[in-house]
């Protein structure tokens, strides 16, 4: 079997398994989705000051079983109707997203929103209950609690939780500490070790690469290879103002990465390695990368509503107003939150991108954050560009790994190099680009 059939067979989307189950002939509107991912921040609490954390103004608040029982409710309330601004009778599936904070201080909470969700499911009936799913992010630190563990094997078949581990320890601790200054890594990697054993036998993990990691890039990826992980998630940090040097940075530590793939050559993933990404995009894909503009639905410790959770105070701060869009009591009723909805529906890829960043000959696979635009600009509707040179550099990388693989493994394709020399040039030098295009050409 190929590389890319296994790559294609592990990343199988939620979307495709609900496809599975109901089939691929489901008519959709436009304004209508399979699946609706529902954040509730149970807490807005951390036992830890991790330093590049988004999060800078939490706060000690944690979310009442009445507040999150009338937010469980309310999804039922809106599946009635044959047609809701978010969700009605084509929503056939349920992801409950539960973040903090730290979510797991309010495991209890969380528990409770599990339990009362599958009972309303199978007082009703409702198809829910075989398609829902809950997820979590967490540091670790209260893991091996016994209220996690029991809720853990209470709902195995349907959890998702990811277990924050930056990579080998001296690097995790550099960053991840609690608030009198221990790092986190024995914690976080005893949690990640226990969880992959008895809940998750896929092993796969999560890296966020910012400027304080990035020369050590190679040292967290093989160390997360050496612990057995076959599918690396990584992305740059799209809050950044990413500089020329970290892109040329980030181009040697990708080209090493790949040499190391190369020589692996099995079915280990990184997805900064993908075959979809650095090319042209359809002028008619006008679709907003980032769900934060009306795809999403979150819930505060006090059960406001917001596009995202990126848009609470808790992330904001005072660096601008949160945008609401309602309660746990209904979402976009009012005059002002139905005016926020047609807002944020109308913010597309072309009303938010100049003609450069809208007309990129790599624009595939470029990511945003449309709370983070907020935030920087006072709108959602203007796409910040710190990521561009990461972008471009991820570009060279994947015309490098890809021409490699594909001639070393038989394939037969190629990947294209669209990236213009001038850009290139910034980069890399003209030998190395030379080089980039033999390869795209042979």
């Amino acid at each position: 079997m190929s590389k890319n059939k296994v790559v294609k067979r592990r990343d199988i989307s939620y979307t495709d398994y609900i496809y599975r189950l109901y089939g691929s002939n489901i008519k959709l509107r436009d304004d209508e989705f399979l699946t609706r991912n529902i954040t509730f921040q149970v807490t807005d609490d951390c036992p830890m000051s991790c330093t590049y954390c988004y999060q800078g103004n939490k706060g000690h608040n944690f979310m009442s079983f009445d507040v999150a029982k009338k937010g469980v409710d309310l999804l039922f309330d809106m599946y009635k109707k044959d047609s809701d601004p978010f969700i009605n009778h084509n929503t056939k599936a349920i992801i409950l997203d539960f973040i903090g904070g730290e979510p797991l201080m309010a495991i209890d909470v969380i528990d409770y929103i599990c339990t009362y969700f599958v009972k309303k499911c199978v007082e009703l009936d409702h198809p829910w209950l075989y398609t829902w799913r809950a997820s979590m992010t967490t540091n670790g630190a209260l893991y091996f609690d016994e209220r996690v563990q029991k809720f853990l094997k209470k709902f195995s078949g349907n959890i998702s939780m990811g277990i924050t581990l930056d990579g080998p320890k001296e690097i995790h601790d550099a960053c991840r500490v609690y608030h009198d200054g221990r790092g986190n890594f024995d914690d976080a990697y005893a949690a990640m070790k226990h969880f992959n054993s008895n809940y998750y036998k896929e092993l796969g993990t999560k890296v966020t690469i910012a400027p304080g990691n990035l020369k050590n890039l190679n040292k967290i990826i093989d160390f997360f290879v050496s612990e057995g992980m076959k599918i690396i998630h990584a992305n740059c940090d799209d809050d950044e103002e990413w500089t020329i040097d970290q892109a040329k940075t980030f181009y040697s530590e990708l080209k090493v990465m790949a040499d190391k793939l190369l020589d692996l050559n099995d079915d280990t993933t990184i997805s900064l390695f993908d075959e979809h990404i650095a090319k042209p995009k359809n002028p008619e894909d006008n679709q907003n990368w980032c769900g934060g503009t009306g795809k999403m639905l979150a819930f505060d410790p006090n059960g406001v509503a917001y596009p995202c959770l990126r848009y609470m105070p808790s992330s904001l701060g005072t660096s601008q107003p949160p945008i609401t869009v309602g309660s746990v009591d209904g979402i976009f009723e009012t005059p002002e939150d139905r005016h926020v909805k047609d807002y944020l529906d109308s913010i597309t890829r072309r009303s938010q991108s100049t003609d450069e960043c809208f007309n990129c000959p790599i624009a595939a696979g470029c990511a945003w954050c449309s709370a983070w635009n907020y935030q920087k600009y006072g709108t959602p509707n203007k796409r910040d560009t710190g990521i561009c040179l990461m972008h471009k550099a991820r570009s060279l990388a994947n015309v490098y790994y890809w021409n490699k693989w594909y001639k070393q493994n038989g394939d037969g394709k190629k990947f294209k190099m669209y990236l213009p020399k001038q850009d290139a040039l910034q980069i890399i030098s003209e030998d190395e680009y030379n080089m980039l295009l033999d390869l795209s050409n042979n």
